[in-house]
């Protein structure tokens, strides 16, 4: 259970995560996150959209595991935008 990282330049670093529909309209316009949002290392029913996260746009916090009525288990966490500085 991991989120794929990509680095393309200093301070140009993205996650592939999968995100809800909300999420995903917000983010494809400049790959920013703009409000907090729950991330997921893989497609789930609640997170069925794949989109690349600017890293440095946001902050994570409370890191966990969701185990799907299938068995999976995906990691999830939950990420707030930051200033950039």
């Amino acid at each position: 259970m991991y989120f794929e990282i990509h680095k393309l330049a200093p301070k140009q670093v993205y996650a592939v995560a999968f995100v809800n529909a909300d999420t995903q309209r917000q983010i494809q316009l400049d790959n920013q996150l703009k409000v907090p949002a729950t991330l997921y290392s893989d497609m789930w029913p609640d997170a069925p959209y794949a989109v690349r996260v600017d890293i440095v746009s946001c902050r994570g916090d409370n890191p966990r595991t969701v185990q799907l009525d299938d068995g999976d288990i995906l990691a999830a966490v939950d990420c707030v935008p930051v200033r950039p500085k």
